[in-house]
């Protein structure tokens, strides 16, 4: 018989309560997985000798599982609130949840794919906004509410009252089909750049080059269709990890790290990079957001053989 907590978080799955306590105990520390209870007899949600309840812990929380069936749907009414060390853990949990078909949401939350909701709340942003400094704390809360994904280091300059000279980055993402090495390929090839790196279909890439080393530098051409206007899109390549990590500078003030991140459905990839001042906020996260559909849309048909758009 297992030791039954005196209080206990009780969560309701549709079928797959064994599943989510077995990634909640492989993907945070001082989780654990312990006893699997069948159903002594049939129910309406299952039949006898299928899963009914789990027994397991989420970073020492007692939590029970329980195979209901699809009446009742979580909210974020409820959710785990997570704090992390630093940017590593953040990234970590965040990833894990996403990657394995969760959804992002924003100022730090997350469903997971089963619907239950996390926050992966750095210390540094309690810290931030629950300080003595109320003008601090204020500009911290405004520099979160621009953010999926809490990034440290944005909020830590908030804190220190540069975020109007240095805004908090922005974090757009897809996920792929594909391995990281196909999701990589897709997009640093010149020839499959050209596929996809427009916002609208009024708009075309005609021309891609880059040199893919630490100094190196690109050069996308970004034009409309009719020939009324256009830009080229130069920077120059700081860091090259292949199939995990590219960082480029635009112009001297501006940054923008990409990720690949293998997870269950595919290959995450996110750009994280440093705001412009002309278009706002909003703007430029809708317009490198519509880029990057671009991007799955290219490999998703590359993947499954279908048509690919190029010029």
């Amino acid at each position: 018989m297992s030791n039954i907590a005196k209080n206990t978080v009780c969560l309701w799955y549709d079928r797959d309560a064994e599943e989510a306590a077995r990634f909640y105990s492989k993907t945070f520390p001082g989780s654990a997985v312990g006893a699997v209870h069948r159903a002594p007899g049939d129910n309406p949600s299952g039949k006898q000798g299928e899963v009914l309840t789990v027994e397991f812990s989420v970073m020492g929380i007692p939590c029970l599982g329980i195979n209901g069936g699809p009446v009742f749907k979580h909210t974020e009414a409820f959710s785990f609130q997570v704090a992390t060390e630093d940017q590593a853990e953040t990234d970590r949990y965040w990833e894990a949840i996403v990657g394995n078909g969760g959804q992002e949401s924003q100022c730090g939350w997350c469903k997971d794919k089963w619907g239950i909701s996390w926050q992966i709340t750095p210390r540094a942003l309690t810290q931030a906004f629950t300080g003595a400094d109320r003008a601090a704390a204020r500009r911290a809360f405004d520099a979160m509410m621009t953010m999926k994904k809490i990034d440290i280091a944005a909020i830590e300059a908030a804190v220190r009252g540069s975020s109007m000279e240095h805004p908090a980055p922005i974090t757009v993402s897809v996920v792929v089909p594909c391995s990281p090495l196909q999701a990589w390929h897709a997009f640093t090839d010149p020839v499959a750049v050209k596929s996809w790196n427009f916002a609208s279909a009024d708009w075309h890439c005609p021309d891609a080059r880059n040199d893919l080393r630490p100094g190196g530098q690109f050069s996308y051409r970004m034009a409309a269709r009719d020939g009324s206007m256009g830009f080229d899109y130069e920077g120059r390549f700081t860091e090259v990890t292949p199939h995990s990590r590219i960082r480029f500078t635009l112009g001297p003030d501006r940054d923008v790290l990409v990720q690949f991140a293998a997870g269950d459905q595919g290959t995450k990839v996110s750009q994280t990079f440093t705001p412009e001042t002309t278009f706002s906020i909003e703007q430029q996260r809708s317009g490198w957001q519509a880029i990057m559909d671009n991007y799955r849309q290219h490999v998703s048909d590359t993947v499954q053989g279908g048509p690919s758009r190029v010029g």
